[in-house]
């Protein structure tokens, strides 16, 4: 992959949830759109979890991850430290 470039599988998931966007005037019940949503958040919920892993991983700090989220380094902290493995 090139750097500064979308994985694909990113690119898709980014296609998908615009055409999704797109077909909200489809649903006659919002409570029904508001079901779709949440089954939304919930995956972009899951993959940041995987992602911020990954970065810690990788040796990323706090304040870089912070940063990529649009967040202070607290907040990304305070947010994701329970939900990943502790880097050696």
């Amino acid at each position: 992959m090139i750097p500064g470039t979308k994985p694909e599988a990113l690119e898709s998931a980014e296609n998908d949830f615009a055409r999704a966007v797109n077909d909200l005037d489809e649903y006659r019940d919002p409570v029904a759109a508001l079901e779709e949503l949440t089954s939304w958040r919930e995956s972009v919920d899951s993959l940041t979890v995987a992602l911020v892993q990954r970065c810690r991983d990788r040796g990323h700090t706090w304040q870089i991850i912070a940063d990529a989220l649009g967040v202070t380094p607290q907040a990304a902290h305070k947010r994701y430290n329970e939900e990943v493995t502790p880097t050696p």
